[in-house]
């Protein structure tokens, strides 16, 4: 019984002196952690008036070859905003990241443009003209006047201090538009008012060591391969689809595709002119004095403030007894209004609702003021007239008809305003729109000299009327000028018209001097104001002040 267990305790040292101990590695965690490439966007910009999505991405640093490349990603982030190309103040936008580059690969930067190397063409000022209207008429997108072309214009015409006060007759060089900046704007998407976009990308491309490779495009989780296993290798890839081309859409086909402002909104936009203010929000709850809660809904009946101080709900639907009694315990008036929205109509019930303090003049009746020693003349589809206190001040509604008609001339809606005259001008699409006014500084207002108005009004035959010697004093000069029947009272008349109801006319008391024709006049310090010497000069009149003696 020994020998066996001294045997195998005999074996089992040998074996331990041979071979070392059992051993095994202990186990190893290993943890990866997958980090995702994908950059979240960047956080929301708040859009601002004024603003276009090409001025935004530019201001955000993305390059035209960026822009043109990310329109599909932006759709995508931003399906709230139906179109794009029209933007509306306080809309939240989704921008991704810029594209990363490789490092070590500086950032494309702008070249620099010598004046003589770009583009242009020579351009005489008209009246009227502003530098946005006169590069638009020169097919110059507006998406890109402000980022682009206002510095090239700067750089042809470096004597132009002030790019908002353009001269009539002044020379300028005008750059004329690059055609990839067309292709940039035709690029941009338009949402489909229903659906969502989707885009159509190319295949993925492989790069090889001769020229690239089209690779296959992912399969579909439910498609199925059905190749036999003895042709693998005869095998060919379908072609990929071709790329699809973006067509060119000029920019004024884009601006044909919006639709004018109606509704609410253009009853807004007139009514906030009016000086009516409205309660901006969502809804509103007042207690009333029996205990009870009035709750309005803003977007269903709009609630304002009038220019006199009421309150007023607007109902484009029947409200109940009780809601009724209980707006009217609080001091509110109830306009019911159409469910349309239709402007006239709307003013018509505002009216009925207000009959002391605002009238709506007749649509076709021509309606004539006389304010501060000026008459003025008007005829419109739609004037309002809203006594507050003792005043009386008119609202005219002046809507262009179409893209290409001109604005009302710079200045005119401030000389209007010192005759408690506001004119509501809208664009084609019911938006505010004015030419905006030249600032005070920058219109020369000339006093009256002898030498001066002679030299202006250019006389062939100047010393039959003056004699040998010039007259030293405006008083000689004016004597010899009434002598000769060439200076009378008169009025200076300026006329703007537009389609077949729309006409208005300034009639400005002065003294008109040179013979049957002529635009030299003299107004008294009464009419001094900086804005209606530049209206009076726009219309072609050379303007003299008389001294407060005269």
């Amino acid at each position: 019984m020994k020998t066996p267990v001294l045997l195998i305790l005999g074996l089992c040292l040998l074996t331990s002196l041979c071979t070392p101990a059992f051993s095994e590695k202990p186990l190893r965690f290993f943890f990866e952690k997958t980090a995702t490439t994908e950059s979240a966007p960047l956080p929301a910009y708040t859009v601002r008036s004024g603003d276009w999505l090409i001025k935004i991405l530019v201001q955000h640093g993305y390059t035209q070859a960026e822009i043109a490349r990310m329109m599909p990603a932006i759709q995508d982030l931003n399906p709230h905003i139906a179109d794009l190309n029209a933007l509306r103040p306080g809309q939240a936008l989704y921008l991704p990241p810029p594209p990363a580059r490789q490092p070590g690969i500086p950032a494309p930067e702008k070249k620099a443009t010598s004046p003589s190397s770009l583009l242009h063409k020579p351009y005489v000022v008209r009246a009227g003209d502003t530098l946005t209207s006169v590069l638009q008429q020169q097919g110059i997108p507006a998406a890109l006047i402000y980022s682009k072309y206002v510095a090239q214009f700067k750089e042809l015409n470096p004597e132009v201090n002030n790019t908002d006060a353009l001269r009539a007759g002044q020379h300028l060089l005008l750059p004329l538009v690059d055609p990839a900046d067309l292709g940039l704007i035709a690029a941009m998407p338009t949402r489909a008012t229903s659906g969502k976009a989707t885009s159509v990308l190319p295949p993925p491309v492989s790069v090889t060591g001769t020229r690239p490779v089209l690779l296959p495009a992912p399969w579909p989780a439910n498609a199925t391969l059905a190749l036999n296993a003895t042709s693998t290798h005869n095998a060919t890839l379908a072609e990929p689809p071709a790329p699809v081309h973006t067509p060119f859409i000029p920019t004024n086909a884009i601006s044909s595709t919006l639709q004018p402002d109606t509704g609410l909104n253009y009853v807004r936009t007139v009514l906030k002119q009016m000086r009516f203010t409205f309660v901006s929000g969502d809804e509103e709850m007042y207690p009333t004095p029996g205990g009870a809660w009035l709750h309005v809904n803003l977007h269903e009946t709009p609630l304002a403030t009038t220019p006199w101080g009421k309150k007023i709900i607007f109902c484009p639907i029947p409200k109940s007894a009780d809601w009724t009694a209980k707006a009217a315990s609080l001091g509110m008036q109830l306009c019911s209004v159409p469910a349309d929205w239709a402007l006239p109509a709307t003013l018509t019930a505002l009216a009925r609702a207000y009959p002391d303090q605002l009238r709506v003049w007749e649509q076709g009746r021509e309606l004539s003021l006389s304010r501060k020693a000026m008459g003025l003349t008007v005829s419109a589809p739609l004037i309002c007239i809203v006594q507050q206190a003792e005043q009386q001040r008119v609202h005219i509604l002046w809507s262009r008809h179409s893209q290409e008609e001109r604005p009302l001339p710079q200045d005119l809606p401030e000389v209007l305003h010192t005759l408690d005259v506001h004119i509501i001008e809208l664009d084609h699409l019911n938006s505010l729109s004015r030419l905006p006014a030249k600032p005070r500084q920058a219109v020369y207002v000339p006093q009256a000299a002898p030498l001066d108005i002679l030299r202006t009004l250019r006389l062939e035959n100047a010393e039959q009327i003056t004699g040998p010697t010039l007259p030293t004093t405006l008083g000689a000069l004016l004597h010899v000028l009434r002598s000769h029947d060439m200076l009378r009272q008169g009025v200076a008349t300026m006329n703007w018209a537009a389609g077949t109801d729309r006409r208005l006319s300034l009639h400005v008391p002065t003294w008109l001097v040179g013979p049957a024709g002529s635009k030299v006049i003299l107004i008294d310090r009464r009419f001094s104001e900086p804005a209606l010497v530049s209206l009076l000069a726009q219309e072609g009149y050379s303007c003299f002040v008389l001294p407060p003696s005269f």
